[in-house]
């Protein structure tokens, strides 16, 4: 939450030039770490012990606050980047850390939110809009998502990804 909050200042603050800039590398960046955190899981669990992350709690907690820093200045590609540093940290399933993803990265939006409301005006028939969809959205993302294998689940990340950072690169 305290990310979410810096990264909203942020984004009053900076430049749109900033903007252009920091986010597709973070995407990108995301888009990464996703593909190869089985390998680095697998080094991990090997190095510490079966299935256990010992000692990312320092890492873990920085990476999610510097997530919560992006999730607040821009939000897209935020859920990426959260399932990223949890599987490095936590030895659970992909459909785990993506509940997990899911209220993290809903405590940031919401401290954001707030502090949008409070410094800008808002044009509230889109956020009605934007709240429609991100329910029925999240509804259904819930029951496919526990249908889909682990496997398949990472390549969709990551092919969200790419389609992203195209769209903000091209």
């Amino acid at each position: 939450m305290a990310g979410g909050i810096a990264g909203a200042v942020l984004l009053f603050e900076l430049p749109a030039s900033a903007f252009r800039s920091i986010v597709p590398v973070c995407i990108a960046l995301g888009v990464i770490l996703v593909v190869v955190q089985p390998l680095a899981a697998r080094w991990l669990a090997r190095r510490s012990g079966e299935g256990r992350r010992e000692g990312h709690g320092l890492a873990a907690t920085c990476g999610l606050f510097l997530t919560g820093v992006y999730g607040g200045y821009f939000g897209a590609g935020q859920g990426l980047l959260i399932i990223a540093v949890l599987g490095f940290a936590v030895a659970d399933t992909l459909h785990r850390l993506t509940a997990l993803r899911t209220v993290l990265a809903g405590a940031t939006n919401a401290v954001a939110a707030v502090a949008f409301v409070l410094a800008t005006r808002i044009a509230w028939p889109v956020v009605a809009l934007l709240a429609a969809g991100a329910i029925v959205g999240g509804w259904a993302g819930v029951h496919l998502g526990r249908r889909i294998p682990a496997a398949a689940y990472r390549a969709i990340i990551a092919a969200i990804g790419v389609v992203a950072l195209l769209r903000l690169t091209i």
